[in-house]
């Protein structure tokens, strides 16, 4: 793996922010109209969305074997997902988001990046 510059991670990062904001968006509406319920689609609207993201920006972001891709990218969104939900069921929230969407995406972004900058490091000293 060749060695990134902070000036170039935090690109990396800053467009891994507006496509997961995207993806979901997309894939929450569209499993809302077709599940036909609110609560349904937006669980498994977030499920899917962030697995195949994360999957897709670990082999862009970390260019190792096949394998080593999928498992981060399964790894940091379990990890993501597992600290958010804790977080939102904790009563943390944004002032004025009442319902705790854009709390959860924020911090879920947050944590993913935390988890792919160890991931990075990681890699990066071997």
């Amino acid at each position: 793996m060749k060695r990134l510059s902070v000036k170039s991670r935090l690109i990396r990062y800053g467009l891994y922010l507006v496509l997961s904001i995207v993806t979901l968006v997309l894939s929450i509406v569209l499993l809302i109209g077709a599940t036909g319920d609110r609560e349904q689609g937006i669980i498994i609207g977030i499920a899917i969305a962030f697995l195949l993201f994360n999957t897709v920006f670990a082999f862009y972001f970390l260019a190792k074997k096949w394998m080593v891709n999928l498992i981060a990218g399964a790894v940091v969104t379990m990890i993501s997902m597992g600290v958010t939900g804790q977080l939102i069921y904790s009563g943390v929230k944004i002032p004025g988001d009442f319902y705790g969407f854009f709390t959860g995406l924020l911090e879920y972004a947050l944590i993913s990046i935390v988890c792919w900058e160890i991931i990075y490091r990681i890699m990066d000293k071997k």
